[in-house]
């Protein structure tokens, strides 16, 4: 990666997790707006998932060497968030530090137009200067000027411990990787498939003619029209191979999904169900989802765009069964298409 103004690959990663945490990104082509980048430019704002779309950003930025936009990034963008986090204010100082960013947003503001005392000597370009106006950096480091003091000591200290490590993914979501590394695939397909379409008081499925009772399954489902005007749902179902009819009560069953209109997932078991709201789907025409299911022992976990979601209890379910696709309900005619879909087997 091209790091020729500073930013190496542990910055760039710190600042791809935060900005998921800030959910900034949701509305893109605003964001792309306030960092002065023209959102028409890029290639990759639509079509991709928000973690998708926030590297492929980054990595944009800073192998173009835009460092103006990355400063508004971190100082105007996420700073004012993280301001008072004694976790991460200190990695986004080090990160604006790093890029002289009270320096480039002074410079580049238009209000700040000024020719630079000749008292201001070069060679220390923070230095102060009381006829310089105060940038929103300046304004919003000082606070954490201590901050950044103990974290960088505290960096020295641990010996090797690099900046990312202040950045602990979700213990949810750290499972899920490691139990993937060890499962075995059981299913894959690369191709694009479909479900089926949506029609009235049917169910669309794809199965998977899996026999597991602990499994990962993931898929890339892509959304068959503008999900804010109508609604589509789509997401994961799995049912005990208890017996060879279809419609046996003993057969028990639970489905996890998602609904565009609401934009929250909802859960469906033999006795329970339970439903929350989504602060990272893409409903729009075009764009695509990737859900991802963990079913261990006697619970399940679920994730959107590699977002942790939710966690279910399934301590009624104990034999192994088969696990599906399905399109609950959407507009008559539509179908729903997915790529990338694995299954992997945790069973021992």
């Amino acid at each position: 990666m091209n790091t020729q103004f500073g930013l190496d690959e542990f910055d760039v990663e710190a600042l791809v997790n935060l900005m998921l945490r800030s959910q900034q990104s949701r509305t893109r082509e605003a964001l792309c707006l306030r960092i002065g980048i023209d959102p028409k430019r890029l290639g990759f704002i639509k079509d991709s998932a928000d973690a998708d779309f926030v590297v492929e950003l980054i990595t944009y930025l800073n192998e173009i060497g835009n460092k103006e936009a990355i400063c508004k990034l971190c100082c105007l963008e996420l700073i004012p968030i993280f301001s008072k986090s004694e976790k991460y204010a200190p990695i986004l100082t080090e990160i604006a530090a790093k890029l002289h960013c009270d320096l480039v947003l002074t410079r580049n503001n238009p209000k700040n137009k000024q020719t630079t005392p000749t008292s201001l000597d070069p060679s220390f370009p923070n230095q102060p200067d009381d006829s310089k106006p105060e940038s929103l950096f300046t304004k919003i480091g000082t606070v954490n000027k201590k901050l950044l003091a103990s974290g960088a000591i505290i960096i020295i200290v641990l010996a090797g411990y690099p900046t990312y490590e202040y950045l602990k993914q979700p213990p949810q979501l750290v499972e899920y990787q490691t139990l993937r590394e060890k499962a075995t695939l059981a299913w894959s397909e690369t191709n694009k498939g479909e479900i089926g379409e949506y029609r009235e008081g049917v169910i669309p499925v794809k199965s998977t003619h899996v026999n597991l009772r602990n499994f990962i399954v993931e898929a890339q489902f892509h959304n068959p029209y503008d999900g804010a005007m109508d609604n589509w749902t789509y997401g994961f179902a799995f049912q005990e191979n208890t017996s060879d009819k279809l419609n046996d009560t003993q057969r028990k069953s639970f489905d996890v999904w998602v609904a565009s209109k609401e934009k929250e997932w909802r859960f469906g078991g033999t006795s329970r169900s339970s439903n929350g709201k989504l602060s990272n789907l893409n409903v729009s025409d075009g764009s695509s989802n990737k859900l991802s299911l963990v079913v261990k022992e006697k619970k399940a976990i679920f994730f959107v765009n590699d977002m942790y979601i939710q966690t279910f209890d399934l301590s009624e379910f104990t034999n192994k069964g088969d696990v599906f696709l399905i399109a609950k309900d959407g507009r008559s005619g539509k179908s729903v298409q997915y790529t990338s879909l694995k299954v992997w087997s945790l069973d021992n």
